[in-house]
């Protein structure tokens, strides 16, 4: 990820609703800063606690455990040009909507390759218990090792979103009930993202 990357993305979370101070994290070549949403439990401010009110202070491990910030973990998936169409396949299946969109060649950056222009540089999708970003990046590399997992509250709506996900998939654990007791099923859609569906019983 290049630092203007990281930038562009950092923008993103910068509407009035989103405005948090960042969290910094590293690659082999440079730090970044991410948003993170901070919470300050009962009458007491920042400057209380000794947090300074800028946008750009790095919070440490102990403030984490203190009520000071809390963090939220949402995945990020990378397409190579399919990311349009399965934003709007996860929409179909009834999974929320596309809040946030930003394509190559909108701003001023450099755009390494023509051939992205007008693709999905960076994306929000929400709905009701679901959070993640998506955008295109031709050198994207196929997605494994990790997959979004669905928590249901009912077999009904279990079968109703696996089978809209399984248009075009591979599923890979059947649904049924599990020897865990949780009705289950794993599948890998179109565009090659992974999903397993879990209603406890």
């Amino acid at each position: 990820m290049s630092k203007w990357d990281a930038e562009r993305i950092c923008a993103s979370f910068d509407a009035p609703k989103h405005r948090l101070p960042p969290f910094e994290f590293a690659d082999a070549t440079a730090t970044f800063s991410l948003p993170f949403r901070r919470t300050v439990r009962g009458n007491v401010d920042d400057t209380a606690i000794g947090v300074k009110p800028s946008r750009h202070h790095s919070v440490s491990a102990r403030s984490l455990t203190q009520g000071v910030a809390i963090m939220q973990l949402s995945n990020y998936l990378f397409f190579t040009t399919t990311c349009e169409q399965a934003l709007a396949f996860y929409t179909q299946c009834g999974l929320g909507k596309v809040v946030e969109v930003l394509r190559y060649g909108e701003l001023d950056a450099p755009l390494g390759n023509e051939a992205m222009r007008g693709k999905i540089m960076h994306s929000r999708f929400e709905g009701p218990g679901v959070l993640f970003f998506a955008s295109d990046n031709d050198d994207a590399e196929p997605m494994r090792g990790s997959a979004h997992i669905v928590m249901t509250d009912s077999r009904e709506q279990t079968e109703q979103l696996f089978t809209r996900l399984s248009q075009g998939a591979t599923v890979t654990t059947s649904l049924a009930i599990q020897p865990w007791g949780s009705y289950f099923g794993k599948l890998t859609d179109q565009f090659g993202v992974q999903w397993m569906i879990n209603c406890a019983l």
